[in-house]
């Protein structure tokens, strides 16, 4: 089982994206579930606000900006991560871990939307609102604005340089008139949504994943 004390997540720094070698060859651009390019958020953990936006360059930008949200995870045991999660390699010769669930950007049809379970999870989508996650027939969807969007692996690269994993996409866009940082206000940061919410989210799914290959095992050898 996954321990939230033993992974820490955050945004891209400006100097993680102007050094690793990760990035160099991936280059610093971004695009979110639509596999549309997309601003991101990024970090210089001073008081600044900065992005990276869809030409590549990082420049400051106002914090009401609805940009896109790319997290970076670090681990105390990523090779167990890695050894308990569907992983492939790319044309690019970089691992990719399949690790944590997020909604797709795809909507669906339901055959038979009454006959769902919610589960208590919440995902946030952006303009301060959140999707509700269902499941129905053992599959899990996200309802936002009246349309279902089912629940797929997210995709990371798998920085060996650096021993994280970088989210191959944007997530989410961040919550207008969120602070990325705290300046003495009460008010939440995306890093307090990247810790409170998002990171619960990823280890919960893939903690049930865990759960259920077991019951299989177990269930294989009764």
């Amino acid at each position: 089982m996954y321990n939230k004390e033993d992974f820490k997540i955050s945004l891209p720094s400006t100097e993680y994206l102007k050094n690793s070698k990760l990035i160099k060859k991936i280059g610093i651009k971004c695009k979110d579930l639509n596999n549309d390019l997309t601003d991101y958020w990024t970090s210089d953990n001073k008081s600044s606000v900065l992005n990276v936006n869809i030409f590549g360059n990082i420049m400051a930008k106002n914090v009401d900006s609805n940009s896109g949200v790319r997290p970076l995870i670090k681990a105390k045991n990523m090779s167990n991560i890695i050894q308990n999660s569907n992983y492939y390699v790319n044309e690019q010769g970089i691992l990719i871990i399949e690790f944590g669930s997020w909604y797709s950007s795809n909507t669906t049809q339901l055959n038979n939307p009454i006959n769902l379970s919610f589960t208590g999870r919440s995902y946030p989508i952006g303009e301060t609102k959140m999707g509700l996650e269902f499941e129905s027939d053992n599959k899990r969807y996200v309802l936002f604005n009246d349309k279902f969007r089912p629940v797929i692996p997210i995709k990371w690269y798998y920085d060996k340089e650096y021993n994280l994993l970088l989210s191959v996409n944007s997530l989410f866009y961040s919550l207008k008139n969120v602070k990325l940082y705290e300046e003495n206000s009460a008010q939440l940061s995306i890093f307090d949504i990247l810790e409170g919410q998002v990171l619960p989210l990823i280890l919960n799914s893939e903690n049930i994943a865990l759960q259920n290959k077991v019951l299989k095992i177990k269930k294989k050898f009764k």
